[in-house]
């Protein structure tokens, strides 16, 4: 587990840690809060804990969860499948700190290449990705409904 404090003040303190079972009714509120309709349901949350997923949490002093990065490996090869941060926490750096701890735990179990899609539209989330060392590879046009929209596929080597 990684405290992280530097860049925040004593009020927004942060530590990073793994998810496990004794977290998934926040990653679940945090999916709803971030996602809506599309949030993962409790099942898929404990699936991917339970399967070759990795989750890292931006936990908030006093123990809330404020943000998470998710990430499905195989072989050298890993998908960033999920990133949120609760509405209040957005732009403090937590979705770096919690990517910056996935792919640390990612490279120690031997992935070499991590792949992500974003939304064409998400410039922030690009702008975050690309400020990480993620590049642009490829594209599907019109891969999201609601509203239809490019996804952006990103990767990086570590």
């Amino acid at each position: 587990m990684t405290d992280i404090t530097e860049g925040f003040d004593k009020a927004h303190a942060i530590r990073i840690k793994d998810a496990d079972e004794s977290t998934v009714e926040e990653l679940f509120s945090l999916e709803r809060e971030c996602f809506g309709d599309e949030a993962w349901s409790r099942e898929s949350i404990r699936g991917a804990l339970d399967n070759d997923s990795y989750i890292t949490v931006a936990v908030r002093r006093g123990g809330a969860l404020a943000a998470m990065a998710c990430a499905v490996a195989v072989r050298d090869e890993a998908e960033i499948t999920k990133v949120a941060v609760l509405p209040e926490f957005r732009r403090q750096g937590l979705a770096r700190l919690a990517l910056d701890e996935l792919s640390r735990r990612l490279s120690e179990s031997g992935v070499k290449r991590l792949l992500l899609e974003v939304r064409e539209g998400n410039t922030a989330a690009m702008t975050l990705y690309g400020s990480l060392g993620f590049t642009k590879y490829s594209s599907r046009r019109g891969y999201y409904a609601s509203p239809r929209e490019d996804a952006v596929l990103m990767e990086k080597r570590i």
